[in-house]
């Protein structure tokens, strides 16, 4: 009796130091994650993808100012902010370079910032609310071996735990889907024309080699974190076949793999309480029917297991927020939370069952009965232990990816236990159009729309809601590398006048974009040099019945020549020393000779022989080391550009 009972003893210790009572429920406090707070935590915001910004960091500056923030036009995490430091709680923003690999991120940034906060406020703990790819830089550092225990709760909306189908055009062809939200694509994309830039017209990096560098190229070599988004299901299906198609290790996701390993995620939610909220009811691609891609395109390296048809990912599932399936935001703890209680576990605990605990179960109810004289009762059943309570709060919401940080502001503040959101403006509605153009040139910009109405960096109130970005802290007169990026959202039909003013010598890159919510966006880039005080302009056409674009030819930016802005050319040349004053006369008197034809079609021929003849000049005086490379380069681009409207 005594080996039974010291037996019986010895089990339930082991059974209770478990972290279970014996109805199987967790005993609280049985995990490192701490229960509710006395004070309220500081906050930290963790956005998604290309929505954080710092112009040093992406023109990969050797002196890094902290000049964090969101991408311009990005509006959807200000009702969030604005919301929960009116309801007195401390909110910063975690910003990251998502161009690098996650675990870079949370490593490098997101672990930076928490310290920070915990010194500015005290707190030992932060709560973390995260937002579609920052959901994963904040499960990376809870996940990881340097994680501080220094966070309480982990709230992530529209994080894609298992991937996202339409990242594979991007990964694997350079393709920046429609699927994207309009700033997601706008940041990637001026972020791509910006390396085309800097990257000696694109040339691929192996030394000698002329070959033009792709975006996917661009992409593998310089934002690696996107193949970190690619999913972990199957989701590539034969286009001819309608079979599933496994991935090369070319689309292989292993950080996903890594990250939910069920021992990993068990860590996460023994470490910290994690809420889940997710999108639905939003068409969203999952299966991406493929074709064999060409031999050209394969020799280049894209589309390795098959290019998209169509290329652009048909939302064909119901079950999502119209960029991260149903399935793949549901964070996988299942598996991780049944590591206690394996099959051969439940074995056991069934044959000690039936063999000891309850023949000595109903050996003490007899006892009891025959020496104390309570009557004997059915001894009350004994339950195998189930798993515990899901750690794991979940809940469902009908939205789109993109707004989940407005529409989620509820639930939220429900889970961090901060009652009843205060009053606020109304959140931002989704933007179905914007244009934007940026420039990094030695260059002031001014926008003039079809009504009129003109901004610059200086003033952007004249057109509504319309935004400026640029490194903070430097002046166009302090150097001539400036990026800048004018952003105008829903912008009316009609024609719109976009003029360059030269504040210095130097080559300068424009962009021009419109961005559509419903189709694919049309980018316009050109670039030329300029002199200081030159002013050259350009023209775009918006019209929204042609899916938002530009109309008529989007791919190409219409400049306005004239021979009037050729001999002003020539002017400014002669006072910045680009060109010698000897042989400035001559080549001045032969534009000038032109100008007396004007563009009377009959005069077409001989103005196009005194252009010929200006063309061979220049050619001459450059040769012999009169006219400087870039002064050449730039006159005959405009004579050039010149000829295009004699035709």
């Amino acid at each position: 009796m005594k080996r039974i009972v010291s037996f019986v003893c010895m089990f339930c210790v082991c059974f209770v130091a478990t972290g279970y009572s014996a109805s199987g429920q967790e005993i609280p406090g049985s995990t490192e994650r701490s229960e509710s707070s006395v004070s309220i935590d500081p906050v930290v915001i963790v956005p998604g993808i290309t929505t954080s910004w710092n112009w040093d960091v992406m023109r990969e500056r050797n002196v890094v100012r902290d000049d964090w923030g969101f991408l311009i036009g990005v509006d959807h995490y200000d009702a969030l902010i604005e919301s929960l430091r009116k309801a007195g709680v401390d909110v910063t923003v975690a910003f990251y370079d998502w161009r690098r690999p996650i675990e870079e991120a949370a490593e490098v940034y997101l672990k930076a910032t928490i310290g920070a906060v915990k010194a500015r406020t005290g707190a030992a703990r932060v709560d973390i609310v995260a937002h579609s790819m920052g959901g994963l830089v904040a499960r990376s550092y809870i996940q990881s071996a340097g994680y501080g225990f220094d966070v309480d709760q982990l709230i992530m909306l529209g994080t894609p735990h298992q991937g996202s189908s339409d990242i594979y055009p991007v990964w694997a062809g350079g393709y920046i889907p429609t699927n994207w939200g309009i700033e997601q694509r706008l940041g990637l994309r001026m972020y791509l024309s910006y390396l085309r830039n800097q990257l000696e017209d694109a040339t691929v990096l192996n030394a000698g080699s002329n070959e033009t560098l792709s975006d996917a190229d661009l992409i593998h070599g310089f934002v690696p974190g996107v193949k970190d988004l690619l999913p972990m299901f199957s989701y590539i299906m034969d286009a001819l076949t309608g079979d599933v198609v496994p991935v090369s290790e070319y689309t292989r996701n292993d950080f996903l793999l890594n990250l939910n390993d069920p021992g990993r995620v068990r860590a996460l939610v023994e470490r910290v309480r994690v809420a889940v909220i997710r999108g639905d009811e939003q068409p969203t691609a999952h299966l991406i029917p493929v074709v064999q891609p060409s031999p050209e395109e394969l020799a280049k390296g894209l589309w390795v297991d098959g290019k998209p048809e169509p290329i652009d990912p048909v939302r064909e599932d119901s079950g999502g927020d119209n960029r991260v399936l149903l399935q793949s935001s549901h964070l996988p703890y299942e598996d991780a939370l049944a590591i206690k209680y394996t099959p051969a576990i439940r074995t056991m605990w069934s044959k000690f069952v039936r063999t000891l605990l309850l023949p000595f179960q109903r050996f003490v109810h007899t006892a009891q009965a025959f020496f104390i004289g309570i009557p004997p009762a059915e001894p009350p059943p004994i339950v195998p232990p189930e798993e515990p309570t899901p750690l794991v709060h979940e809940e469902t919401i009908v939205s789109p990816h993109a707004q989940l940080p407005n529409n989620g502001i509820d639930e939220v503040f429900a889970i961090l236990d901060l009652g009843a959101p205060p009053l606020i403006r109304e959140p931002h509605g989704i933007v179905q159009r914007a244009l934007a153009l940026w420039v990094d040139s030695p260059v002031r910009v001014f926008i003039t729309d079809p009504q009129g109405r003109t901004i610059n960096a200086a003033n952007m109130s004249a057109i509504p809601g319309a935004s400026y970005d640029a490194p903070t802290g430097i002046s166009s007169a302090e150097s001539t590398d400036i990026p800048q990026v004018f952003y105008v959202p829903d912008p009316i039909d009609g024609e719109y006048g976009i003029k360059l003013q030269g504040t210095d010598n130097g080559t300068y890159h424009v962009g021009l974009g419109v961005f559509s919510d419903e189709a694919h966006e049309r980018v316009a880039t050109t670039t030329g040099y300029i002199v200081q005080n030159q002013v050259i302009e350009y023209r775009a056409v918006v019209d929204s019945k042609s899916d938002g674009v530009i109309s008529t030819q989007p791919h190409t930016l219409e400049l306005r020549t004239s021979l009037e802005d050729i001999r002003q050319f020539l002017s400014l040349l002669i006072r910045s020393n680009g060109l010698s004053r000897q042989f400035a006369t001559p080549l001045m008197q032969l534009i000038e000779r032109a100008m007396q034809y004007g563009n009377k079609p009959q005069a077409i021929r001989v103005v196009s022989q005194y252009l010929k003849t200006a063309e061979q000049m220049i050619q001459t005086i450059s040769r012999h080391g009169f006219m400087t490379a870039s002064s050449r380069d730039a006159i005959n681009s405009l004579i050039g550009e010149y000829r295009k409207t004699l035709q």
